[in-house]
C-alpha cells in the first residue's frame, strides 16, 4: 500500500509519500518505530542512501523527527510556489464551503509547518 520513494521525479514526491505512509500507519495502528522502519524499507536509490547512511536520519528516534529530516532533504518546492498555491486556491464547482476551507487550511498548515520550524 505504501509506494516506494526514490527521491527523484520517477515516483511520488516526499510529501505524498509521507502522507500515504501516515495514513496506512494510522489504519494499522503503527508506532513511530514502525513508521520509520517502513519508510526506510520503501526508500530506493538516493532516498535509500539517505535513509540508511545519513547520520542525522539514522539517529532519528521519533517519526516527527524523521519526517522533518526527510522533508528538509527531499522537498524541493520553493516556499514561494507553496504560498502561490494557497493564494490561487479557488472553490471548485459543487464543493461545499467547509471542504474548501479545510483544503486551504491543509495547504497552509503543510506550508507553514515545514517552513517555520
Amino acid at each position: 500500500m505504501v509506494p516506494s520513494f526514490t527521491g527523484d521525479a520517477a515516483g511520488p514526491n516526499i510529501r505524498d509519500f509521507l502522507q500515504i505512509l501516515e495514513q496506512v500507519g494510522r489504519i494499522g495502528g503503527w508506532q513511530d518505530s514502525q513508521l520509520i522502519g517502513i519508510a526506510q524499507c520503501k526508500m530506493l536509490g538516493a532516498a535509500h542512501d539517505f535513509a540508511w547512511r545519513d547520520d542525522s536520519i539514522t539517529a532519528a528516534s521519533t517519526y516527527p523527527e524523521f519526517r522533518a529530516l526527510a522533508l528538509e532533504r527531499f522537498d524541493t518546492e520553493p516556499l514561494s510556489s507553496k504560498v502561490e498555491r494557497i493564494r490561487n486556491a479557488r472553490r471548485n464547482s459543487g464543493e461545499e464551503a467547509r471542504s474548501f476551507v479545510n483544503r486551504v487550511r491543509l495547504l497552509g498548515t503543510a506550508t507553514l509547518a515545514n517552513s517555520c520550524g
